[in-house]
């Protein structure tokens, strides 16, 4: 049944052009949790490691990691529930894009 989700999520997340994966050459999953979902590459991260936004079926979480990746785990940021597809949308749009300001 996980697989299911994650294919549905998987596919309508690469439909609306995102990106899988991870910000980082960092290979490992540890920290991250173990619930059913796909892992979005965000366009940046904001510190020296990875970064990587994990989407299950009911909320958006954020997730960095520190360098050397051998010895750090990733760390939950932030996470955000939704109700919709076109939530999801708008969180992993403001997530993934790197903010420019005005420019």
């Amino acid at each position: 049944m996980c697989n299911d989700i994650e294919e549905k999520i998987k596919t309508f997340i690469e439909g609306k052009g995102f990106k899988l994966g991870v910000f980082s050459c960092c290979r490992h999953t540890c920290g991250i949790n173990k619930e059913a979902g796909v892992l979005v590459r965000p366009d940046y991260t904001y510190n020296d490691g990875g970064r990587t936004i994990k989407v299950t079926p009911t909320r958006v979480i954020d997730y960095t990691v520190s360098c050397p990746y051998n010895y750090n785990d990733w760390r939950e940021n932030k996470s955000k529930t939704y109700k919709t597809q076109e939530e999801m949308i708008e969180i992993l749009e403001d997530w993934c894009k790197e903010k420019s300001g005005c420019w």
